[in-house]
């Protein structure tokens, strides 16, 4: 990696942990040189003003799920094992996903949402093309837009849903019933089983 490219990821992984943490009005671009050990130049030259680097992080951080998820499709063909391939690696970079998941829900991630609108661009969540090749592949026949979109919305946000409940709740309280990671795979395959079943029915 160039010392520019190494620059500027620093500064993104920085943002990332500092805008996750204290929202976008109590992050400044000064808490974010000291943090990746870079001038506040530095952070200007790259990203011009602090609402393009929030801008930036949140493009990164889906940039980055995007390419894991894509590698994973390649090794992993059947939606049930490609499901939990991806909810595996929820939890092992859950600081990513979680900083990615606060900077979305904020007020400034909602006005990053607004400027999508008419942009083709993250039509779906990271990985979300993969889970609909794969349920193309297992599912015979036509399916519906309305379908597949259920389909792929349901599997991702019980892997959005319980990976980010693992992170912030479940691995710290073992003795609450069905915690265990096995226990959280097994309902996710019989949840991925479930779908297929019902798609198959109306394929």
């Amino acid at each position: 990696m160039s010392e520019l490219l190494d620059t500027k990821q620093k500064i993104l992984d920085a943002a990332r942990v500092l805008f996750a943490a204290h929202g976008f009005d109590g992050t400044s671009v000064r808490d974010i040189a000291n943090t990746a050990e870079v001038n506040v130049a530095s952070v200007n030259y790259h990203f011009h003003s602090k609402e393009k680097l929030f801008f930036s992080v949140i493009d990164d951080c889906y940039a980055q799920s995007e390419a894991e998820i894509e590698l994973l499709a390649s090794k992993y063909v059947k939606l049930e094992e490609l499901s939990v391939a991806i909810f595996r690696y929820f939890i092992l970079n859950e600081d990513l996903v979680l900083n990615h998941f606060k900077m979305l829900t904020s007020t400034h991630g909602d006005l990053y949402f607004s400027k999508l609108v008419g942009v083709d661009k993250h039509s779906g969540p990271p990985g979300h093309q993969a889970i609909v090749r794969a349920i193309q592949k297992e599912v015979a026949g036509n399916l519906s837009q309305e379908d597949l979109h259920w389909a792929v919305t349901t599997i991702y946000s019980h892997i959005g849903h319980t990976s980010i409940i693992n992170s912030c709740f479940l691995k710290h309280r073992p003795e609450v019933p069905f915690s265990k990671m096995e226990d959280l795979e097994k309902f996710l395959r019989r949840l991925v089983n479930a779908i297929l079943i019902e798609l198959k029915s109306k394929a």
